[in-house]
Formats: C-alpha cells, sequence, structure tokens
C-alpha cells in the first residue's frame, strides 16, 4: 500500500498562500515520496534479520523472505508443531532457524536451503538435537568457519558451534546474559554478551576481555566488523534502568577506543556504508565519519519518516544493491535506496 500525497484536492488552496506555500509544498513533496514499498505488516517487531547473496530473511515469530530484486514478500511455513520462530541465520548456503511450541516447551533448530523456491513446512531439516541442550535457541550467528548458537535453559546461557552446519559441540561459555553478537576479526573471534565481551583463535578458546574503555558500559548491545576494524554498541544505565548515555567503541588489532557518552541515546545496533558510521538507537538513527560527531541524519526524507521516533533493533546494508535496511520495533521494516527512506 502506498502513501500517496492528494495534490489535486489541495491545488488551489496552495496557489491561493502566500510564498509560504513553498515550504508546504516541499513537505507534501517529500510525504509522497515515503511509500510503502511492499506487503510486508506496517507494524512488525523485526526482531531478528538475515541475508544471503541475493535474498532476505526478516522475521517477528513468523519469517517472511524476499529476493533482492523483488518488493513481494512471502513466508515461510514453520515445521509442524513448533510455530514460534526464536533465531535466524545464514550460514553455508542454510537458512538456520530456531523454533518453539507455543508453551516454549519444544524446541529445535531446523535449516533449510536459503534459495528454496516455494517453502514448506516438509522442507525443514532438524540439525543439532543430539547435540544441543533444551532450551530455547534465542539466536543465531554466523561468523568466521563457524555457526554460533546461544542457548537460554531457565536462568543461564550456553553458547554451542558448528563448522559443518549440522554437529554442534560447547564452547565452554556460560555468560549471565544474553549473547549479543558474533564477530569474527584478524584470526580471533570475538562473542560479545550483554555483560561482557570474549575472545579467542578458536570457539573454544574464548576468555573474557578486559580495557578501560569497557568500563563506562553496563550492558553491551552489538558488535560488527568492517574487516579492519571491530566496532561494539553499549550503555549506561541509571540506578532505576534508565539509558544514561550511548557509546560506539572501536579496535583496530591493538587499542580500544571509546566515543564520548552519547547524553540519553540507547544505542541498539551498527554497521557501516562505506565510510559512514551508521547507529541505531532506541529512538533513530545517528550517521558520522567519527565515533565522536554522530547526529541525525540531515540528508533526503529521513526527518520526515517515522524512524527519528522508532525503536531500531537492527541494521543491514547490501553492499551489492546499495541498500541500508532499518529493522525497528513494531514500525516495521524500512529500506534506504538512493539516499531516499521507504517502508518495506
Amino acid at each position: 500500500m502506498k502513501r500517496i500525497a492528494l495534490f489535486i484536492p489541495l491545488f488551489f488552496l496552495l496557489v491561493s498562500c502566500t510564498r509560504g506555500t513553498v515550504g508546504i509544498f516541499y513537505s507534501l513533496s517529500i510525504e509522497e515520496k515515503i511509500l510503502d514499498l511492499s506487503n510486508l505488516p506496517n507494524d512488525l517487531r523485526v526482531e531478528r534479520f538475515a541475508a544471503s547473496s541475493d535474498r532476505y530473511f526478516v522475521s517477528e515469530l513468523t519469517i517472511f523472505y524476499r529476493d533482492a530484486d523483488s518488493s513481494e514478500w512471502e513466508t515461510i511455513p514453520s515445521p509442524e508443531g513448533r510455530p514460534m520462530n526464536t533465531s535466524l541465520a545464514v550460514f553455508g548456503g542454510y537458512l538456520y532457524a530456531g523454533f518453539a511450541d507455543a508453551e516454549l516447551t519444544k524446541t529445535g533448530l531446523y535449516r533449510v536451503d536459503a534459495s528454496a523456491s516455494p517453502y514448506d513446512a516438509a522442507s525443514w531439516e532438524e540439525v543439532g538435537s543430539s547435540d544441543l541442550p533444551s532450551g530455547t535457541i534465542t539466536r543465531l550467528f554466523a561468523a568466521g568457519s563457524a555457526l554460533f548458537a546461544c542457548i537460554h535453559d531457565g536462568g543461564s546461557y550456553r553458547l554451542y558451534y558448528s563448522t559443518d552446519g549440522t554437529s554442534f559441540s560447547d564452547t565452554g561459555l556460560s555468560p549471565s546474559a544474553p549473547v549479543q553478537g558474533v564477530a569474527f576479526f584478524n584470526s580471533t573471534y570475538y562473542v560479545l554478551a550483554e555483560d561482557g565481551v570474549y575472545g579467542g583463535s578458536s570457539p573454544t578458546g574464548l576468555s573474557q576481555i578486559s580495557d578501560s574503555a569497557f568500563d563506562p558500559i553496563d550492558a553491551f548491545t552489538s558488535i560488527y566488523t568492517d574487516g579492519t576494524t571491530l566496532y561494539l554498541t553499549g550503555i549506561d544505565l541509571d540506578e532505576d534502568g534508565d539509558v544514561v548515555n550511548g557509546y560506539l567503541l572501536t579496535y583496530d588489532t591493538s587499542t580500544w577506543e571509546s566515543s564520548t557518552g552519547y547524553d540519553g541515546e540507547g544505542f541498539t545496533s551498527f554497521t557501516k556504508e562505506g565510510t559512514s558510521l551508521i547507529v541505531g538507537t532506541y529512538s533513530g538513527i545517528l550517521t558520522g565519519n567519527d565515533i565522536d560527531s554522530l547526529d541525525s541524519p540531515s540528508d533526503g526524507n529521513y526527518l520526515s519518516t517515522e524512524l527519528p521516533g522508532l525503536h531500531i533493533s537492527t541494521l543491514y546494508y547490501d553492499s551489492s544493491t546499495q541498500t541500508l535496511f532499518a529493522g525497528t520495533v513494531g514500525g516495521g521494516l524500512w529500506q534506504r535506496t538512493e539516499g531516499e527512506w521507504n517502508r518495506e
């Protein structure tokens, strides 16, 4: 469904106005450009996003997908008896997904050919059933040559990994808080839990990393690498659990550096577009070319969209199509192409 400004009924009103009309007409023109490009629900809570070489996947309990050269999203049926998707990742040409029943008593990890068409419930192949412990698969991550699965069972979390996509082993890491992401940088695996950073040359050799740059951080939120730098986002909280500052941290193989605190900004996610740093927050997006000079985008139609008031849950930049995706909490999936934001 497209949002189209109604120029014809307003035409005579506009031409009868003073020079202030220019601002009104410009505002309406911007509104016309904010289109609803596809059939994806506009109130979607984008909890997970993954991409293969030519296909995108997004999930809020149900998995949706579309090809990069299409605008229409389709749903992927869940395995029989396990309708709720809990995690998502692409690894080795397969789409991996955690599923559970409505009571979260029956859970499992499944995979399907990422390029399959069409999908059906019978296409899913369960993997790791004899290796993974009971519990909900809360997150999946593909990094380096491994697929990682974070398992939550009661009050604890455990991290497992696989190099072949079918058999899994325990990393030995059992953080007290959820794993937020995994990255492979400079021949090292980095695991980001909400309460700490871990690193090692192999998935079974992870140990906690300490640095003074981490001192202000009460909760880490995302990890990303472009191959030359490792990026982390985090927040510090007051005694009531409210965000005080957001931080962007970098590591260049020798030194950790932290931005100054961004007052009241709850940093949630990160990606890069060329040299531009892009940070998702509890209330929109910040961009810039330096960790200490991030600001709300002023170019294109960003300020005329709903994005400045939306909680950004995930960011992804597809360099092959030069498209930036921003998933939100309850505001659907947005994309920016050629400087203009539109809703999926």
